[in-house]
């Protein structure tokens, strides 16, 4: 019997795979071998979602055996379509927000009625990327177990996401709850690209896990010797640039911190951009100020908003900040359309200036480093001029969630922290700092290239801090 099949005649099981192992092709796989049925598939990302859905058109899988939906996604579709069982008192959740939708799912999958609504619709569960799941979320899916036959899958060595909330320990949480299969260690996704990379990654993996340093010398990447204190900020840009130029295909440079993302990518002269997590910090803060700002503070915000997306329009509009900043409206020298926008911002009761002046400072030279952004709050300003939403910041929660479900613009090359970048598959990756990064954050990255991999330290030896 194969492991898809014993997977899928599983009533409860767990599976372990390393990055890169085929989890997701066996998921897809086992769904395909599964009894008449819907399966239901949860994984964290729509990223993720996107991916075994791929993989199931390509197997060539009926879609009427599959359902694919985010953990979060489904726990608030259910709990949402019966509040009064759930208990949920808010449907658009941000943030620690997010707990009390999976308190309120977990509650309202114990309920006989919904129970059965269950089996009537699914015939089994498979859950992907276990190792980031919240103890929350954890529970949601022990309880969605009591009804439905269940698999999980995922990887410990890739559970980052401890920051948000207690994650699962697979040791304490998994392989209680569900039996363990065979370890997944073939490392298919370097097969055709590059076999020695792989093989490599899979020593990589035994040598984290037991807290071994990694000798960079003769390993199959090019190992880059930064100067002490993380290396200058001049090495780095000269990396990227020249790597720009020299590669073609996909390109990641990953870096620890989302400041540290933002200030190598404004001196990349647009080569590379970042992305933004789907929870933006950043752009709801500023669609709240905005909102409430009035007059020429409201100006002020939107300029200021505008310099956290796009170099060079502090000294350009300086003289116009000065004068919003003293409650006086400047008078248009140059740039006299960009101008009038902001004026018209800070003189209307309405945005609809305020998106015209984001278009055109898009256009402005300058460097547009963080695009994602701009354009979601350009998208945010539209949907409030609807009238539909009751603030900005609403209008920014909905445009956020119609991204995280039709998944953002891709990008050739990006700058971004690990997880941001966890499920997705790069031709070439440059890790600068790879010695500031741990155990798990650093196999992440480390596996995230299929062609080439680049990665900056001062030493040869990698000894990452036990996660």
């Amino acid at each position: 019997m194969t492991e898809a099949r014993i997977l899928a005649e599983s009533t409860r099981a767990s599976v372990v795979a390393g990055a890169g192992c085929g989890k997701t092709h066996r998921i897809a796989e086992s769904v395909a071998l599964g009894s008449a049925g819907r399966d239901l598939i949860l994984t964290h990302t729509h990223a993720g979602v996107d991916a075994i859905r791929g993989h199931l058109r390509k197997m060539g899988a009926n879609p009427s055996r599959f359902r694919v939906e985010t953990i979060a996604g489904f726990s608030l579709m259910y709990s949402a379509t019966f509040p009064m069982l759930s208990g949920l008192n808010d449907s658009q959740p941000v943030g620690d927000e997010w707990d009390d939708v999976y308190a309120s799912a977990s509650r309202l999958f114990r309920c006989r009625t919904i129970q059965e609504i269950l089996r009537t619709s699914y015939v089994g569960l498979y859950v992907d990327e276990y190792q980031d799941c919240t103890l929350g979320q954890h529970e949601v899916i022990l309880r969605l177990a009591e009804t439905l036959p269940c698999r999980v899958l995922g990887d410990p060595l890739q559970g980052i996401f401890a920051f948000r909330s207690e994650l699962v320990s697979w040791d304490r949480d998994v392989v209680t709850n569900f039996e363990p299969l065979v370890e997944m260690t073939h490392p298919w996704r370097w097969k055709d690209k590059n076999p020695e990379l792989g093989g490599w990654l899979v020593q990589v993996r035994e040598s984290l896990k037991t807290g071994q340093p990694l000798d960079l010398l003769g390993a199959p990447v090019s190992w880059v010797r930064t100067s002490e204190s993380s290396g200058t900020f001049a090495e780095r840009t000269n990396l990227c640039l020249d790597a720009a130029r020299r590669l073609d295909g996909t390109i990641v440079v990953v870096l620890k911190w989302p400041q540290q993302c933002h200030a190598l990518a404004r001196c990349l002269n647009g080569a590379y951009s970042c992305i933004e997590p789907f929870d933006c910090d950043d752009l709801m803060s500023f669609a709240r100020r905005i909102q409430e700002a009035e007059g020429c503070g409201r100006a002020v915000e939107l300029l200021e908003f505008a310099s956290k997306c796009k170099t060079g329009l502090g000294s350009r509009f300086s003289s116009a900040r000065k004068a919003f900043e003293s409650g006086r409206l400047p008078r248009p020298r140059q740039h006299n359309e960009v101008i009038r926008d902001l004026i018209e911002v800070a003189t209307s009761s309405t945005l609809s200036a305020a998106s015209r002046f984001l278009t055109k400072i898009a256009v402005l030279p300058g460097t547009l480093y963080r695009p994602e952004l701009l354009h979601e709050m350009q998208r945010a300003l539209r949907e409030h001029e609807t009238g539909q939403h009751k603030s900005l910041e609403d209008s920014a929660w909905t445009v956020r969630d119609r991204t995280r479900h039709v998944g953002r613009r891709p990008y050739r090359r990006i700058v971004a922290r690990t997880h941001l970048i966890k499920g997705l598959e790069f031709d070439h990756a440059i890790i600068v700092d790879a010695q500031d990064l741990d155990d798990k954050n650093l196999y992440v990255a480390l596996t995230r290239a299929s062609r080439s991999l680049t990665v900056c330290s001062p030493s040869r030896f990698l000894e990452p801090v036990r996660t």
